[in-house]
């Protein structure tokens, strides 16, 4: 499974627990949950799309879920920049580096991986409890 698809797999599960609270308990609503679902979008926005095709499935997604189109809680910049593809170049050690065209700010590939792991760990948690 690619990072990305992580990422969509762990913001639609984070959705669907929030969705799956009855309704006799939304005034008691679980701030931790709607963390999870913020922190997961962020991650979407802040994943910058390898190729063409990524670029296509992320729009997709963020096309048909409600935390993209419907909220309008970030700015439509963030939105562009999410969907701006990387440029990678491969160290002479073999370490692969993203750069943001954009920013010019640069990130190792690991660090993308760490942040899935975090977000399926806390879901993981979270469906244990």
């Amino acid at each position: 499974m690619s990072s990305l698809q992580a990422l969509f797999q762990a913001h639609t599960a984070a959705i669907a627990a929030w969705d799956a609270i009855p309704d006799d308990e939304w005034d008691q609503q679980d701030v931790a949950l709607g963390r999870v679902i913020d922190l997961t979008r962020d991650a979407l926005l802040l994943h910058r799309p390898m190729t063409l095709a990524e670029v296509a499935e992320k729009a997709a997604y963020m096309a048909t879920t409600r935390s993209f189109c419907d909220w309008d809680d970030f700015p439509a910049a963030r939105l562009i920049h999410a969907l701006t593809p990387i440029v990678t170049t491969c160290t002479q050690d073999g370490t692969w580096l993203a750069r943001c065209p954009c920013t010019g700010l640069v990130a190792s590939g690991a660090t993308l991986d760490e942040a899935v792991a975090e977000l399926q760990r806390i879901l993981a948690i979270r469906s244990a409890g």
